[in-house]
């Protein structure tokens, strides 16, 4: 909660910053001391406590995922973000194992000033799995105003944690 993630320069991956991971990621073999709200054989999701988080003034370069939020009252503002690749995304919200399972949607998100820079098909600015209360303001791609849309969920990995787990 209430972290402030202001001024870098990050370059190069699948998530640039990620606000909420837990989310949407398998916890199965991790030692959560929160309760789980989606467990099965193979599978266990806790929520992930990362409310009220401001994301401001980065460049963000060459990433799958640039900006993913997936809690509540997070202030993404005055972010550039830069990619080659067609199917990226530049900022995504929304999460979906919450809100199926609990039917708690990201809320309170405020999307501004943000810019995208990019090529023809990019998914610069989207949503997944519903939202509420979201601000959306002065967001361009390649110097164009854009518009949240609905987005593509982004690939889960339902072994990420495991394999942090077994390697040394």
């Amino acid at each position: 909660d209430d972290n402030v993630i202001e001024g870098n320069q990050i370059v190069a991956g699948r998530n640039g910053i990620w606000v909420g991971s837990r989310m949407a990621e398998n916890q199965h073999f991790m030692d959560c001391s929160d309760p789980a709200y989606l467990s099965g054989t193979l599978n266990r999701v806790h929520l992930d406590h990362a409310e009220r988080n401001t994301i401001r003034d980065n460049r963000i370069a060459l990433f799958d995922n640039a900006i993913r939020v997936e809690d509540d009252d997070t202030t993404v503002a005055d972010n550039l973000i830069y990619t080659e690749d067609p199917d990226a995304r530049g900022v995504l919200v929304g999460t979906r194992h919450r809100t199926e399972q609990l039917g708690l949607p990201v809320d309170g998100t405020v999307v501004t000033g943000n810019e995208v820079i990019g090529p023809e098909g990019v998914e610069a600015y989207g949503w997944v799995h519903g939202h509420t209360d979201t601000t959306f303001v002065d967001n361009v791609l390649n110097d164009e105003p854009a518009a949240l849309a609905p987005g593509t969920q982004p690939t889960i990995d339902p072994f990420l944690f495991v394999i942090r787990v077994w390697l040394p």
